[in-house]
């Protein structure tokens, strides 16, 4: 499906910084991660990825899209990153290295001219990621967190215990690490924001992504909290997946697929989480119910 087709025809739009990325190349956070000087990063990798960036930006123009705050976090980080790239590399200091012949003068011109497309381009990439993060500032979705505040507790608690998400490093000034930067739990931000769409403000809530993490995400948490042993407290739960569909939009190329609807999945006769002890399946339930309760409570003041 076309990505302008999608945004015609679905509210709200949630959108994943996934999608601002060319499968199977790196980030440029990655590709910048360890240059020393501007001569050391490829124009024309900068120049592919303006197309990425400004594909995001098309997105959030459209009335139909919106983010949630640790997307704009995730932009900021970016935006970081860049900056702190272009303040290393300009104060490069090429006063130790002396070349003499003719051979050595033009690989000294041809760096040079390097240097200066590869300055301007990250100027203006940051320029573009600055403007992109104003936008996704503006683009963020209004909830209540009173009522997205529990499923985000289910969402994490079933997360932490299976661990759906793969480990990968997390974005921070000077790279990439799995240390020294708080995580932002944005897959599960999303994840329980589709939710309380779908269950509180009577939407059929999109998600627009490359990341497969979200089709694990959404299955076996839906999977496991619409499961029978839960009623009657998941009705709402179980009735808003088939009513109110959360739908997940995998990038695929230019076009875009159905990764996973919730109106598919089906419900578990039983809570059961496989590899995991019957006393500590007990004690996931019984704190899931309670979640639910909150979420019950919340909704009838």
């Amino acid at each position: 499906m076309k990505l302008q087709e999608i945004l015609d025809s679905n509210y709200p739009v949630l959108v994943d910084t996934s999608i601002s990325e060319t499968k199977g190349q790196k980030s440029i956070a990655k590709e910048i991660h360890k240059t020393r000087h501007y001569s050391d990063i490829n124009p024309g990798m900068l120049t592919r990825k303006f197309s990425d960036i400004d594909l995001l930006a098309t997105i959030l123009q459209h009335p139909s899209s919106f983010t949630i705050p640790e997307i704009t976090a995730e932009l900021k980080r970016l935006e970081e990153i860049i900056c702190d790239k272009i303040k290393f590399c300009g104060k490069k200091d090429y006063s130790n290295v002396r070349r003499s012949n003719k051979r050595n003068k033009r690989i000294r011109r041809r760096e040079a001219e390097t240097s200066d497309t590869s300055e301007q381009l990250l100027k203006e990439f940051q320029r573009r990621t600055f403007q992109l993060t104003r936008l996704s500032k503006q683009s963020e979705i209004q909830y209540e967190e009173s009522l997205r505040a529990p499923l985000l507790g289910i969402v994490e608690l079933i997360e932490n215990e299976i661990g759906l998400k793969e480990n990968v490093g997390l974005l921070h000034r000077g790279g990439y690490s799995t240390e020294n930067q708080e995580d932002l739990h944005t897959d599960e931000k999303l994840i329980s924001t589709l939710y309380y769409l779908s269950m509180f403000q009577n939407k059929k809530p999109v998600l627009l992504t490359q990341d497969s993490d979200f089709v694990r995400l959404l299955a076996v948490v839906s999977r496991l909290v619409s499961s029978n042993d839960l009623l009657p407290l998941n009705t709402k739960f179980r009735d808003s997946l088939y009513k109110n569909p959360i739908k997940l939009y995998y990038k695929q190329g230019q076009d875009y697929e159905i990764g996973l609807s919730s109106d598919e999945i089906a419900f578990d006769p039983e809570f059961l989480i496989f590899g995991t002890s019957e006393l500590r399946n007990q004690e996931i339930k019984s704190e899931i119910k309670r979640y639910l309760q909150n979420l019950k409570n919340i909704s009838r003041n």
